[in-house]
Formats: C-alpha cells, sequence, structure tokens
C-alpha cells in the first residue's frame, strides 16, 4: 500500500514536518509532501493546472491512502491544504483512508482543526479513520528532523499508523 504523508503547514520552523518525517521514516512505501516547498495556487475554480498542482495531483492519484499532518491556525486548517483539497476533492481523495495529526505547540494538540478536517474528507467521500493522532505540546514529543524525542508517546504513533494501514488494506482490497 502506497501512502502519501501531507505536511500541512507553510510556516518557516514548522513543527508538523517533524511529525512527518517521523511517520515517513516508520512507513514502508510511504513519501512525504511537505506543502511548504510547493506553490499551490489559490483555488479559483476546477481545472487549474498553474503551480504544482499537476504534479501533486499526479503523486496524490496513484495513493492508497493519506495522513495529513496539519497545524491549527485560528481553530482551523492552513489555507494551503484547503486549497489543495479543492483543487484536488473527490477525484483524487474520494475512497481512500485519511488519517489526521494534529499538532499544536500547546496541552490542546489542534483537537479543533482534526474535527475540521474529518468534516472536510468526509464531504469529498474520504474514508476517515477514526484513530487520531494528537500531538500536542509538539516541540517537547518531536525534533524538527523527525527523532521521537518523548518515548512515552511512541505508542500512540505506532496505534495511529496500524489503525492507518489496516483501513487502507481493507478500503484497497
Amino acid at each position: 500500500m502506497n501512502i502519501t504523508i501531507i505536511s500541512a503547514s507553510p510556516r518557516e520552523g514548522r513543527l508538523s514536518l517533524g511529525v512527518a518525517k517521523h511517520l515517513n521514516n516508520k512507513i514502508e512505501n510511504s513519501i512525504l509532501i511537505d506543502l511548504g516547498e510547493f506553490n499551490i495556487p489559490r483555488f479559483t475554480g476546477f481545472g487549474d493546472t498553474s503551480g504544482d498542482l499537476e504534479q501533486l495531483r499526479e503523486t496524490l492519484t496513484k495513493s492508497d491512502a493519506f495522513i495529513i499532518i496539519s497545524p491549527e491556525y485560528n481553530g482551523g486548517y492552513p489555507g494551503i491544504l484547503k486549497d489543495l483539497i479543492d483543487h484536488c476533492s473527490r477525484e483524487t481523495f474520494a475512497n481512500k483512508t485519511v488519517g489526521i495529526a494534529s499538532v499544536s505547540a500547546g496541552a490542546m494538540a489542534g483537537v479543533r482543526v482534526a474535527n475540521h478536517l474529518k468534516d472536510a474528507f468526509f464531504n469529498i467521500q474520504s474514508i476517515v479513520s477514526p484513530r487520531l493522532l494528537m500531538a500536542g505540546n509538539v516541540g517537547e514529543r518531536f525534533s524538527t528532523e523527525g527523532k521521537l524525542i518523548d518515548d512515552s508517546f511512541q505508542g500512540q504513533v505506532d496505534s495511529f499508523i496500524e489503525s492507518i494501514q489496516w483501513l487502507g488494506n481493507k478500503i484497497k482490497d
């Protein structure tokens, strides 16, 4: 099974990228897409092929499942992720497994963004895993290079990965 891991923050020094790197290192047949490295135009309608959209669509279409790692920005997810979801929509994400990992510098772990993402992917007919990875105090749990700092968090990471792989394989079959 091919899993695409999407790190959704375009900010400099983004802590969500460390979580994405850690997951990418632990999952066979995964690729990491760091949205901070791509030119994704604002969504103004379907059919746009500008920026890096064609390259991203091609990669995403080949994926069997996705893991979205997103920080919480004022209760929601980054605009660049919203634009990617709208550009690719059902043609890319429908009937595929999506796992959601939310991160925050504080203790609340981005619970609001996780709920918003569940709704967004449900609305484009993705199969959202009920198991979430909620990484509060993310800078104390993961390094920016993708190393797990807090070993007590490894069990949650492993359970999250196992649930995505299990559900993804069931959907793919």
